[in-house]
């Protein structure tokens, strides 16, 4: 015979009765909710139904509902998950509310339900929380029929319930199966039409509350695609038409925002990448290949500004989206497109000055297009040993030998770029780099503010490659100094003769021929003999010197990186 324990009796018997009384206390309420709910439907089927008959159902629903929010049983967490067997959670989520009386009430229940699930383990559960979100979720879905009161509600009922899911991803699993296995809904599937109603309520939110409601839930929405199978398989069968709108909507805006600077729109722009990096890869690339594609669309449209591309390089690195990044700048259209803002002084200079930034701060994502497959090499041959010498020479005669700058330089360099220091191999053939390098054969010819852009740039690659082993580079800084140093002279005549006004107009009329090398037959670049401009020389002479003394200092940073026994110092060897 087994013998129970007196308190162990005790605690059974009490668990029995609160169990009756809950369900005592829960049973009273099926009979309202049904009734106001076949008085509801009534509502379409007769619309002049007697309005007193609604009040009546309706008063009877809230009392039942006040009466149980005053006892104990949705405050207990024992009680919740008895509360959760039985059938009045479910009975009570299939209700839309008319009234805002019934819509707190009910919202109060279904809070309390979420806020169970969100702190205790629910697996046992979970299809019933699944079916009391879904149900609930379906209530709101029909947007223009929300009161103003139910906007914000509604939206973060969306927010919590992506927390739910992120924690039980289960609940997407069941949601799916369960609309895929309805017959009716195999006839809304073969008709493109949303069956999850999250993603419905989503969507309403983007088309009509955009300027009030942020789009966190879409992009929080999206990214479960990373973690639910069937939500990945789901979305990447349905239609892309609510991101395509997006999209249209940054690349197109409408009448009223197109004189309006295109940061405007920044808050599309940021949901539009963020959901692209945060989509599965199989689902980001449907999303990607969309955006690009209304991006060619845009640029060869009347009116298109290139701020457009330069605020989504902007954007997209502000935001970290590296993804995105890798997929523009391995799109061979973009390649192109690029090359060819290059060549145009109007936006060169702020291209220049963006890809700066990603080289500096994305370095991975850029890499494809300026670097080449070989292994990265950190060794200094005897040969780059002789040539940075020979630029060390060059570097000091073009500071008149005062050490103190090209030592400041060294140490503000150190301080800022020294987490920076890379040594990938340059592709000199590549087009980007071909551009940028007939672009410094150009120096003289350039405006100072193109030649500020591009000390930024060759910066980064300064620092991010290995720059001796570019004999083309190389060249390039050696015809620089030439260039430098013949300038020079010419504003040294100017600065003598100032004051001369016989001499100083025989200077500024005379056409001064740039230096020749060979490389500029290589990149097809000829001279013409030319006037200085002697405003704007000083500028471009500090800018010259700036850029060849960064030059060396990256590569005697990089050989002493290669020297881990020796520490970094700002002594000019």
């Amino acid at each position: 015979m087994t013998f129970i324990k007196l308190e162990e009796l005790s605690a059974r018997s009490r668990l029995n009765y609160d169990t009756y009384v809950i369900k005592h206390q829960l049973d009273k309420l099926i009979k309202p909710i049904e009734e106001y709910k076949h008085n509801v439907s009534r509502l379409f089927e007769i619309p002049n139904l007697c309005i007193k008959e609604r009040k009546r159902v309706t008063d009877e629903l809230i009392s039942k509902l006040r009466e149980l929010r005053t006892t104990e049983i949705c405050t207990n967490t024992r009680s919740i998950w008895q509360v959760l067997q039985h059938r009045f959670p479910i009975q009570l989520s299939t209700v839309v509310c008319n009234d805002r009386q019934l819509f707190e009430l009910t919202t109060y229940f279904i809070r309390t339900f979420m806020v169970y699930a969100n702190t205790n383990d629910c697996r046992e559960v979970i299809p019933i929380v699944a079916t009391i979100l879904s149900n609930h979720l379906n209530t709101l879905t029909i947007h223009n029929q929300l009161a103003p009161y139910q906007l914000p509600y509604t939206n973060r009922l969306v927010s919590d319930v992506l927390k739910i899911c992120e924690t039980n991803i289960d609940i997407i699993a069941i949601w799916l199966s369960e609309s895929t296995s309805s017959s009716i809904n195999e006839e809304i599937r073969r008709h493109s039409v949303n069956f999850l109603p999250i993603q419905q309520i989503i969507e309403n939110f983007l088309m009509h509350e955009l300027k009030t409601f942020k789009t966190a839930n879409w992009e929080n929405f999206v990214r479960l695609s990373r973690r639910s199978r069937q939500l990945n398989e789901y979305l990447c069968s349905q239609p892309i038409s609510v991101f395509d709108t997006m999209t249209n909507l940054y690349f197109f805006p409408p009448q009223e925002d197109q004189l309006l600077h295109i940061s405007v729109h920044e808050p599309v722009l940021s949901a539009v990448i963020k959901v692209i990096e945060g989509a599965s890869p199989e689902l980001g690339l449907r999303y990607f290949a969309t955006f690009f594609n209304t991006f060619k669309k845009s640029s060869k449209a009347p009116g298109y500004n290139d701020d457009t591309m330069l605020f989504i390089l902007q954007t997209s690195l502000s935001l970290g989206a590296t993804t995105t990044l890798s997929k523009l700048f391995g799109n061979f259209f973009f390649q192109l497109y690029l090359n060819d803002k290059l060549q145009e002084s109007r936006v060169s200079e702020k291209f220049l000055c963006i890809l700066a930034d990603i080289l500096h701060r994305q370095d991975t994502s850029i890499l494809k297009l300026l670097s080449t497959k070989d292994a990265n090499d950190m060794q200094f041959s005897g040969h780059n040993s002789t040539v940075l010498d020979n630029i060390r020479i060059k570097v000091m005669d073009i500071h008149n030998g005062q050490v103190e700058s090209v030592s400041e330089r060294f140490t503000e360099l150190i301080l800022e770029y020294s987490a920076s220091l890379e040594c990938y191999k340059l592709d000199v053939q590549g087009a980007l780099i071909s551009q940028v390098v007939q672009l410094l054969l150009q120096y003289f010819q350039n405006t100072p503010s193109l030649d500020a852009s591009l000390n930024k740039f060759s910066l980064m690659l300064f620092l991010k490659f290995n720059m001796l082993s570019s004999a083309t580079f190389v060249e390039v800084i050696h015809y620089l100094i030439i260039s430098y140093e013949v300038y020079q002279l010419h504003l040294r005549m100017y600065e003598l003769y100032q004051y001369d006004p016989v001499e100083l107009s025989r200077i500024l009329s005379q056409h001064v021929t740039p230096p020749s090398c060979k490389i500029l037959a290589h990149y097809g670049i000829g001279f013409e003999a030319q006037c200085i401009n002697y405003v704007t020389l000083p500028t471009q002479l500090d800018l010259c010197q700036q850029l060849i003394t960064d030059f060396y200092i990256s590569c005697k940073l990089k050989k002493k990186k290669t020297q881990p026994c020796q520490r970094f110092h700002n002594r000019i060897e």
